[in-house]
Parts: C-alpha cells; structure tokens; sequence
C-alpha cells in the first residue's frame, strides 16, 4: 500500500467528509503531478489533518510548509521520496471569506473513484470557473467551456440550488454569458463585478483583510522566519564538488512537493546586470559555462570595492525585491548555485581581492538562506573531477569551505566524495530536517 492508499483509507475508515475537486484520475496510485485540491467539512478538518500528520509520519515524512488561512489553508508534506502539496477547501467554496457555494452542495454531488471521495465534474466544473474569474477577473477558455457545458446540461431547478447564493438577475447574468460562450474580458469583468457585490459582506471583507495583516506582520515580525511557508537553500563547494549532480537530484524532488515552485539561481538573486555586461566588456550569456576560473587576475583595491559594493546591493535589494515576497507569503523555495558566502572561498573566481573583515560586515546585512549545503571531501578525487585550477587550490578552498561550515548553524557538510547515493541521500537528509523543524510543532 503506497501512501495515498493509506491517506484515503484512514479518511473513509474516520468517516470525514471530504472530496478531490479535480486531477483525482489517477488517484489512489499517484498524484499525477497534480498538487490535491481537497474539500472537507469545517467539523471534521480538525481529525483531517490530525490524519494527514499520522499518515505522514508513518511513511517517514513532515509537515515542510504552510500557509493558513480560515477557508483554504495550504499544507505540504515531504518523505525521502515524495512530496504534495495540499489546499484544503473549508466548508463552502469561498472567495475572501464570502461563499460561492454551499458546501452541501459539494456533499451531495461526490462519488466514489478506486476508494476515493471525488467531485461531480458538473460541479468541479462551476467551481474551476468561479475560483478563476472571481480570484483573476478573467478565466481560462477551457475553464469556460466547461462551464458552459455545465449550463446546458442541467436543467433550471438544478442549477437555481447550485447557483444558490446569487440573486435571481445574477443568475441570469451567468447562464447567459455561458450559454452565448461571451468569454470576452469586457463581459467576464462584468460578471465577476455583480457576483462580487452580491456575495461579500462587510464581516467578510474585514475578515479577509484581517487575515492578510496577519500574515504580514508575521512575515516582517523579527520570528517571520519560523513561520514563513518558503525557503532558501544554497548549494556551496569548489569546482568539482557535486553542485549540479547534487542540485539537478534534489530539484524535482523539492519541485514536486512545491508544486512547480522552486527556482533556481546562480551565485546572487540577478536583479541587477553582470556588471561586465552593464559596462559594455561582454554581452549577457544566460547559460555561460566557466572553464578557467581563475584565467584573469582580480581587480585591485578600488575596482574590488566596486565590484563587491555593487554585487552587495544585489544580495540585499535582489533579495527583498524578487524572493522574500514568494518565500513569505507562498510556498515557493529558491535554489543557489553557490552564495555571497563564495567571497570567503574564491574571491579570484569573482575577480576581487579585499579583507575578509570587510567581506564579514557585508554579511551582517546579507538575508541568511535557511540552509547552506557544503560540499566537499577527499581533495584528490575533487580534482580529478575538475582539474580547471591545481590541486593545491582545490585543497585550500576545501579546507576553508570546512572552516566557513563548522562556524554557520545554517550550514551544514555533505560528503561528496561517496557514492552518488549517499551524498544526495545526506542532503535530502539536511533539508527534511531544516524544513520539519519550522512546522514541527505547528497544527
């Protein structure tokens, strides 16, 4: 019995009424790369996720991220081998705390797949509909098609019960415009408009807003961080190390969890231009591959204070500009290929030579990932691997590597020199263990 076996079979066995909204074919064997959309009763989440956490734990995985909210929460859980992502629809079907539609509408209309609780795609498909134009002001043209469908296939008393919480003028509004397949903006924010008016209240507009000044003020609070439901790992170690091996295993296991939402970054966050490229020395290369890394020798005193002062405003204003809103209010993670922490390690790769208490003051002001992979190992096979500069220096870049790791608690050391195997199972390792210890005690 693989995991969602076990999932599904605690749920029906506790009798919690629940339902898959959509992308459930392929369950209970796999989730198909889908993350699950789940529907459940307000008086049973409390034992659903109670069971989400036991049947995890039984297949040596955690709670890795989290985003809450009153009527759809977003949880990931993580194994050695796997990773979902799940939205849990509370109650009724919900748009900033107004409901759409009633969840005992939802009830009624789900059926059994291969021992899993799924919804009526006549009502999947309202609801994909309602969740796009009332979230976005426009919709998908699959999405209206079959909606559309829905329309002219159900009969007035069917659709008046499904369509409940809308007055009699907007219900006319809708079937109209999906009859007619009128997808045009014009027509779909005109829509979005009248069923808006009519299903918020005061109540849940305050509600809503008070929900995202919560999560605000948990992402700019000094413990933000243990809260947060994103991360940040860097990937550091010498030419040679393993970065890519390690880093191609551990992204579309990372991605799956996330939903497709890992990116990776090379060396800092890339807000601003290379500064080579910005001056006019070389042109932009996405994809350039270094071959000698020490080719050239590094600038002197001044141009290394540019170079540095310029890359440091990258780290700080890249950072707060492209990735601390996706790690603070989404379950998104960010991967580096190496960090600024390359300055203590190979300042000629990047063509500065300066103190290392200077390159430590612009440390103090560098937003810390939450995990530092160092990777690192017997010299000798390091070398062999990448002989790009001497052995020697591959031994000194080790060593300091092993310095910089022992003084981070953020850091930790990976042997690169076992197998594959081994190193990538270590690492895996390393971020279930940074992840499981944020939400650890979490409910």
């Amino acid at each position: 019995m693989n995991y969602f076996n076990s999932l599904f079979s605690e749920l029906n066995k506790n009798g919690i009424h629940y339902s898959v909204l959509r992308n459930w074919e392929t369950l209970p064997d796999s989730s198909g790369g889908h993350d699950i959309d789940i529907w459940v009763r307000k008086e049973d989440l409390k034992v659903f996720l109670y069971i989400l956490e036991s049947v995890a734990n039984d297949y040596c995985g955690e709670k890795v991220s989290c985003v809450y909210s009153k009527d759809c929460p977003r949880y990931i859980y993580m194994g050695n081998d796997w990773g979902i992502q799940y939205d849990v629809h509370v109650e009724d079907a919900q748009y900033r705390n107004a409901a759409y539609m009633k969840c005992s509408i939802i009830d009624n209309h789900t059926s059994i797949h291969n021992g899993v609780r799924v919804l009526d795609s006549k009502i999947d498909g309202l609801i994909s509909f309602f969740k796009e134009i009332l979230n976005n002001g426009t919709c998908k043209k699959e999405y209206c098609e079959n909606a559309s469908r829905v329309i002219e296939e159900t009969d007035n008393a069917a659709l008046d019960s499904y369509l409940d919480c809308f007055s009699g003028k907007t219900r006319t509004l809708l079937v109209e415009t999906l009859k007619e397949r009128d997808y045009s903006s014009k027509r779909l924010i005109k829509v979005r408009k009248k069923c808006v008016s009519e299903i918020q209240s005061i109540s849940s507009i305050s509600s809503y807003y008070m929900q995202r000044l919560v999560r605000i003020w948990n992402a700019v609070s000094l413990f933000g961080s243990r809260t947060r439901p994103g991360y940040v790992i860097a990937v550091m170690g010498t030419d040679g190390s393993g970065k890519s091996t390690i880093i191609e295993s551990i992204t579309p296991w990372l991605d799956e969890a996330f939903h497709h939402g890992v990116t990776y970054k090379h060396l800092r966050p890339t807000l601003f231009k290379d500064l080579g490229v910005l001056v006019g020395k070389r042109k932009a290369e996405p994809n350039r591959v270094v071959t000698n890394p020490h080719a050239h020798k590094p600038s002197g005193l001044i141009g290394s204070l540019v170079k540095w002062s310029y890359y440091l405003l990258d780290y700080i204003l890249g950072y707060f500009k492209t990735i601390w809103p996706q790690v603070s209010f989404k379950c998104k993670l960010f991967i580096f290929d190496r960090y600024y922490y390359d300055y203590y390690i190979d300042q000629r790769r990047l063509g500065i030579s300066l103190p290392k208490w200077l390159i430590r003051i612009g440390e103090v002001f560098v937003p810390k990932p939450d995990l530092v992979i160092c990777l690192g190992g017997d010299t000798q096979k390091i070398y062999e691997r990448k002989p790009e500069t001497s052995l020697d220096e591959v031994s000194r870049q080790v060593n300091a590597l092993q310095v910089f790791c022992a003084k981070r608690k953020n850091a930790v050391w990976v042997d690169t020199t076992v197998t594959p195997e081994q190193s990538i199972a270590a690492s895996k390792k390393a971020i279930l263990e940074m992840m499981g210890k944020r939400f650890s005690n979490k409910k």
